[in-house]
Protein backbone atom coordinates (compact mmCIF):
# COMPACT_ATOMS: atom_id res chain seq x y z
CA UNK A 1 0.00 0.00 0.00
CA UNK A 2 1.23 3.48 -0.91
CA UNK A 3 1.81 5.86 1.99
CA UNK A 4 0.61 9.42 1.32
CA UNK A 5 0.88 10.75 4.90
CA UNK A 6 3.36 13.47 3.91
CA UNK A 7 1.18 14.70 1.02
CA UNK A 8 -1.95 14.57 3.20
CA UNK A 9 -0.30 16.58 5.97
CA UNK A 10 0.91 19.20 3.42
CA UNK A 11 -2.58 19.43 2.03
CA UNK A 12 -4.20 19.83 5.47
CA UNK A 13 -1.59 22.44 6.54
CA UNK A 14 -1.27 24.49 3.39
CA UNK A 15 -4.33 23.53 1.33
CA UNK A 16 -2.26 23.02 -1.79
CA UNK A 17 -3.68 20.49 -4.18
CA UNK A 18 -3.15 20.31 -7.92
CA UNK A 19 -5.59 18.16 -9.83
CA UNK A 20 -4.56 15.57 -12.38
CA UNK A 21 -6.65 15.89 -15.55
CA UNK A 22 -6.54 13.78 -18.68
CA UNK A 23 -6.55 15.24 -22.19
CA UNK A 24 -10.39 15.39 -22.22
CA UNK A 25 -10.51 17.37 -18.98
CA UNK A 26 -11.65 14.54 -16.72
CA UNK A 27 -10.21 14.09 -13.25
CA UNK A 28 -7.96 11.04 -13.18
CA UNK A 29 -8.63 8.73 -10.23
CA UNK A 30 -6.61 5.53 -9.93
CA UNK A 31 -6.29 3.93 -6.46
CA UNK A 32 -3.21 1.92 -7.49
CA UNK A 33 -1.31 4.94 -8.79
CA UNK A 34 1.70 6.21 -6.80
CA UNK A 35 0.63 9.79 -7.65
CA UNK A 36 -1.20 11.47 -4.75
CA UNK A 37 -3.57 13.48 -7.01
CA UNK A 38 -4.77 10.29 -8.71
CA UNK A 39 -5.81 8.76 -5.37
CA UNK A 40 -7.57 11.71 -3.76
CA UNK A 41 -9.91 14.46 -4.82
CA UNK A 42 -10.22 17.78 -3.03
CA UNK A 43 -13.76 19.11 -2.64
CA UNK A 44 -14.11 22.52 -1.06
CA UNK A 45 -16.80 22.66 1.56
CA UNK A 46 -18.46 25.87 2.59
CA UNK A 47 -20.91 26.61 5.32
CA UNK A 48 -24.24 27.65 3.92
CA UNK A 49 -26.19 30.12 6.02
CA UNK A 50 -29.92 29.76 5.62
CA UNK A 51 -32.31 32.61 6.22
CA UNK A 52 -35.02 30.94 8.29
CA UNK A 53 -37.35 33.88 7.75
CA UNK A 54 -37.63 33.08 4.02
CA UNK A 55 -39.16 29.62 4.49
CA UNK A 56 -42.46 30.82 6.05
CA UNK A 57 -42.82 33.38 3.28
CA UNK A 58 -43.08 30.57 0.71
CA UNK A 59 -44.51 27.63 2.69
CA UNK A 60 -46.94 27.04 5.51
CA UNK A 61 -44.82 25.97 8.48
CA UNK A 62 -47.63 24.87 10.79
CA UNK A 63 -47.97 21.14 11.37
CA UNK A 64 -51.18 19.73 9.98
CA UNK A 65 -50.11 16.11 9.68
CA UNK A 66 -50.40 15.37 13.38
CA UNK A 67 -53.60 17.25 14.19
CA UNK A 68 -56.77 15.27 14.78
CA UNK A 69 -58.93 15.84 11.70
CA UNK A 70 -61.87 14.03 13.30
CA UNK A 71 -62.40 16.27 16.28
CA UNK A 72 -66.06 16.70 17.26
CA UNK A 73 -66.21 20.33 16.07
CA UNK A 74 -64.85 19.37 12.64
CA UNK A 75 -67.32 16.51 12.28
CA UNK A 76 -70.35 18.60 13.18
CA UNK A 77 -69.22 21.49 10.95
CA UNK A 78 -68.55 19.14 8.06
CA UNK A 79 -71.85 17.30 8.49
CA UNK A 80 -73.73 20.61 8.68
CA UNK A 81 -72.00 21.87 5.53
CA UNK A 82 -72.85 18.69 3.64
CA UNK A 83 -76.48 18.80 4.76
CA UNK A 84 -76.72 22.46 3.71
CA UNK A 85 -75.31 21.63 0.28
CA UNK A 86 -77.70 18.70 -0.12
CA UNK A 87 -80.67 20.86 0.89
CA UNK A 88 -79.60 23.61 -1.52
CA UNK A 89 -79.24 21.14 -4.39
CA UNK A 90 -82.59 19.56 -3.56
CA UNK A 91 -84.32 22.96 -3.64
CA UNK A 92 -82.63 23.85 -6.95
CA UNK A 93 -83.68 20.52 -8.48
CA UNK A 94 -87.28 21.03 -7.28
CA UNK A 95 -87.31 24.51 -8.84
CA UNK A 96 -85.94 23.17 -12.13
CA UNK A 97 -88.46 20.34 -12.13
CA UNK A 98 -91.28 22.86 -11.51
CA UNK A 99 -90.05 25.01 -14.40
CA UNK A 100 -89.88 21.95 -16.61
CA UNK A 101 -93.42 20.91 -15.71
CA UNK A 102 -94.68 24.46 -16.37
CA UNK A 103 -93.06 24.59 -19.80
CA UNK A 104 -94.48 21.17 -20.69
CA UNK A 105 -97.96 22.30 -19.61
CA UNK A 106 -97.67 25.51 -21.68
CA UNK A 107 -96.57 23.53 -24.75
CA UNK A 108 -99.62 21.33 -24.51
CA UNK A 109 -101.85 24.44 -24.68
CA UNK A 110 -100.28 26.03 -27.79
CA UNK A 111 -98.44 24.19 -30.53
CA UNK A 112 -97.14 26.61 -33.19
CA UNK A 113 -93.89 25.56 -34.93
CA UNK A 114 -91.78 28.45 -33.60
CA UNK A 115 -93.18 28.00 -30.13
CA UNK A 116 -92.54 24.26 -30.29
CA UNK A 117 -88.85 24.81 -31.15
CA UNK A 118 -88.46 27.36 -28.35
CA UNK A 119 -90.15 25.04 -25.91
CA UNK A 120 -87.95 22.15 -27.05
CA UNK A 121 -84.81 24.23 -26.43
CA UNK A 122 -86.05 25.28 -22.98
CA UNK A 123 -87.06 21.75 -21.97
CA UNK A 124 -83.75 20.26 -23.12
CA UNK A 125 -81.79 23.00 -21.34
CA UNK A 126 -83.73 22.32 -18.13
CA UNK A 127 -83.18 18.57 -18.47
CA UNK A 128 -79.43 19.16 -18.94
CA UNK A 129 -79.41 21.31 -15.79
CA UNK A 130 -81.17 18.48 -13.96
CA UNK A 131 -78.34 16.17 -15.03
CA UNK A 132 -80.46 14.00 -17.33
CA UNK A 133 -78.03 14.47 -20.24
CA UNK A 134 -75.12 16.51 -21.56
CA UNK A 135 -76.26 17.75 -24.99
CA UNK A 136 -79.38 17.95 -27.16
CA UNK A 137 -78.42 14.66 -28.83
CA UNK A 138 -78.97 12.88 -25.48
CA UNK A 139 -82.75 13.48 -25.69
CA UNK A 140 -85.60 12.23 -27.84
CA UNK A 141 -86.83 14.47 -30.66
CA UNK A 142 -90.50 14.00 -29.71
CA UNK A 143 -92.33 15.88 -26.98
CA UNK A 144 -91.70 15.79 -23.94
CA UNK A 145 -88.06 15.21 -25.05
CA UNK A 146 -87.25 12.47 -22.56
CA UNK A 147 -83.62 11.34 -22.14
CA UNK A 148 -82.44 8.54 -24.41
CA UNK A 149 -81.20 5.55 -22.36
CA UNK A 150 -77.42 5.61 -22.06
CA UNK A 151 -76.91 2.30 -23.86
CA UNK A 152 -78.88 3.58 -26.90
CA UNK A 153 -77.00 6.88 -27.30
CA UNK A 154 -74.69 7.41 -30.30
CA UNK A 155 -71.67 8.19 -28.12
CA UNK A 156 -72.15 5.15 -25.86
CA UNK A 157 -69.04 2.94 -25.61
Amino acid sequence: MIDFTHQISNFTRYGIFSYQFDEAGNVVLNPQSPVFQQNYLSISLSNINYNDGKIPSFYDTTFTEFTNPLSSSNISATATDVLDQINTLTIQNQQLQTQLDNVIALNQLSDTAANALAVQDIIIALRIQLGQGFSASDFQTDFPYLPIPIEQRDNAP
